[in-house]
């Protein structure tokens, strides 16, 4: 039970008990006098005021501390139990000190029913408020863990892919030098973009395409060009916003769970749109391929975090990813 009391939930508990008893004691004004307001005049009312409200007050302080003091009872019912004896107790030993302090007449039910009213009212405020405060903490573990398994997968797509890179510059050595500088460029541009992205949750459209155009550049050296990505609408480029590395995961998809060959040249389609970016390709399985999706399912998370609805479809000849701006 972690709920603490903050100034503005005391401000908040103080307003709802100056209203409770106002319709109370009215209420109670209307069954004992048959009137809601028995008093001669305005100074007869603040002396009935002092001798109500000042108990009602008092009691209210003392149920509203039990009730949230600090305490590691996690059964909700005992812990209930717990508070309703303690303000049993109060209740008592109140009553009778106000008999002797005051030396004045205490209704017994009155005092209990106002106690019951009160008790049932913080209570009820207290679990309302521990379940949101549960479910923020549910809510930002959940985003811890999303954002640990993500880098996780960053962490294994980034190795995987420079092993895979550092052989493909390693058979263009000797067959096209010039080539091989453009290969090095290529990736060592991927790799300042990676290391610049690190710690951010969303990066411009602008450089995600700049990200992705060396990023196919490699690919389609690696593939000998049977490999072809097709781009539209980059002039509609303005302000828009992804998750970092977005885009190469759903190419390293593409590449990681379809036959890509002389036989079978891929050609991956992706339309930059006013809202979203689309990116489809049509389906060649590998034959021993069992997709986890892993990193679409990340995704899509990760994008429900934000809001936002990524949509993968498939129907059976196209793959499409359609990816929203945040």
């Amino acid at each position: 039970m972690k709920v603490k009391l903050t100034w503005r939930l005391v401000a908040a508990l103080l307003l709802g008990l100056v209203g409770y008893y106002i319709v109370f004691q009215a209420f109670y004004n209307q069954i004992a006098f048959k009137t809601v307001f028995p008093y001669d005049n305005f100074a007869d009312m603040m002396v009935g005021v002092f001798y109500n409200f000042t108990p009602t007050f008092l009691q209210s302080v003392f149920i509203t501390a039990v009730i949230f003091r600090p305490t590691k009872i996690q059964h909700i019912g005992l812990k209930i139990a717990i508070d309703a004896l303690l303000v049993i107790v109060m209740l008592i030993i109140f009553n009778f000190a106000y008999t002797r302090l005051m030396d004045a007449h205490v209704d017994w039910g009155g005092s209990a029913f106002n106690a019951i009213f009160v008790f049932l009212g913080v209570e009820t405020t207290f679990y309302v408020l521990n379940f949101k405060s549960s479910m923020r903490e549910a809510e930002t573990q959940k985003q811890l863990a999303l954002q640990y398994r993500y880098d996780a997968l960053k962490a294994q797509v980034n190795p995987h892919f420079l092993f895979n890179s550092l052989n493909i510059l390693y058979s263009l050595i000797d067959i096209d030098q010039q080539k091989s500088r453009e290969f090095v460029m290529s990736l060592s541009q991927m790799y300042r973009y990676i290391m610049s992205q690190q710690n951010r949750d969303t990066v411009p459209l602008r450089d995600e395409m700049g990200f992705l155009h060396n990023y196919v550049d490699i690919l389609m050296k690696r593939y000998r060009d049977q490999l072809t990505v097709d781009i539209s609408g980059e002039d509609k480029i303005a302000n828009q916003q992804l998750v970092p590395y977005t885009l190469q995961l759903l190419i390293e998809n593409v590449t990681k769970h379809n036959i890509i060959s002389t036989r079978h040249p891929m050609t991956v389609s992706i339309t930059i749109g006013t809202e979203d970016v689309t990116v489809s390709n049509p389906i060649q399985p590998k034959a021993s391929e069992s997709p986890s999706h892993v990193g679409l399912r990340y995704l899509t998370e990760l994008y429900q975090a934000h809001e936002k609805e990524f949509v993968v479809t498939n129907d059976g000849t196209t793959f499409t990813a359609t990816v929203p701006f945040l």
